[in-house]
């Protein structure tokens, strides 16, 4: 098992969530990913970039970044607490 690590995928711009559908769903599927935040402070494009990544790692693990608690604390916050 390989682990790997990113942040601020930023994946509210297009050209940076295309960068992750275009990620080979086979080569990591025996690894695990780190993601450290700063993915999207929009939660609709943050779900479908997890669900992206969560198809081609075994294991993901995410923490939120500080664009996404400062941009929208009010709609995150309710998830940092589970």
């Amino acid at each position: 098992m390989r682990v790997w690590a990113v942040s601020d995928l930023h994946t509210d711009y297009p050209d940076n969530l295309k960068w992750c559908e275009d990620l080979s769903i086979k080569d990591y599927q025996e690894d695990a990913l780190i993601v450290a935040g700063d993915v999207s402070d929009d939660l609709s494009i943050l779900e479908q970039t997890l669900s992206l990544l969560c198809k081609r790692w075994s294991h993901v693990f995410y923490t939120f970044g500080n664009h996404e608690l400062w941009e929208n604390g009010r709609r995150y916050r309710r998830y940092a607490a589970a």
